[in-house]
């Protein structure tokens, strides 16, 4: 691999991880737990 590709995918995976958090799901659970 590499750089630039590496660089892609480890954005790309970030993206998807900074969406997990911030997915309405995990909101509501956020929530309900106050």
């Amino acid at each position: 691999l590499d750089n630039g590709m590496r660089q892609r995918l480890l954005n790309e995976r970030f993206q998807s991880w900074l969406q997990a958090q911030v997915s309405p799901q995990n909101w509501q659970i956020k929530e309900s737990e106050n």
